[in-house]
């Protein structure tokens, strides 16, 4: 992605309102000081330079005060950009976390179940009792992370091993 960098997008937006429009207004300017003088307004040639400087002069700083509109206009573009593409990543994650859940709940269910028939058939004091209830525990903790994964509502990433970025479940999610 490329940066936005607004000092010089400011500057590029002056400069193109100084070599852009400035010569396209003062080329407007002495079209219009031809035609004036040629039907002799004004006979004084001394007098035509002097109101053709000034107009210059006072024309420059419009001129760049549309470079920096430019500069202003292409500022927002690139900001509504960058919205874009975070709600199009948020979308893209909230679609990807809907079909995972799901895809996880189905064999999660079938897996509680099982394990729910048979710690009914083992007696509270055996050893496999024990590792059943370990079994459901982590179902259970395994649905609350589908809970939140399926809660997520923003774009939040985090840095995970070897620079690699992860969605932060916790800060994405409503829960």
């Amino acid at each position: 992605m490329v940066k936005y960098r607004p000092l010089l997008n400011v500057a590029a937006g002056a400069g193109l309102g100084y070599l852009v429009v400035h010569p396209v207004i003062m080329m407007t300017a002495d079209l219009m000081l031809k035609s004036a003088s040629s039907t002799n307004y004004w006979t004084a040639g001394h007098f035509i330079a002097t109101v053709q400087k000034a107009f210059y002069f006072a024309m420059l700083p419009w001129a760049v005060g549309i470079g920096l509109l430019c500069a202003t206009v292409g500022w927002l573009l690139a900001k509504v950009g960058q919205a874009t593409m975070r709600e199009q990543k948020l979308q893209g994650v909230m679609e990807l976390a809907g079909a995972t859940c799901h895809e996880l709940n189905q064999p999660m269910q079938v897996v509680l179940g099982y394990s729910e028939l048979l710690k009914k058939d083992i007696r509270s004091g055996d050893p496999m009792c024990k590792n059943l209830k370990e079994i459901i525990s982590h179902i259970d903790k395994m649905d609350r992370i589908l809970k939140k994964i399926r809660a997520i509502t923003k774009y939040e990433a985090m840095e995970y091993i070897e620079g690699i970025t992860i969605i932060d479940i916790n800060k994405a999610s409503q829960i």
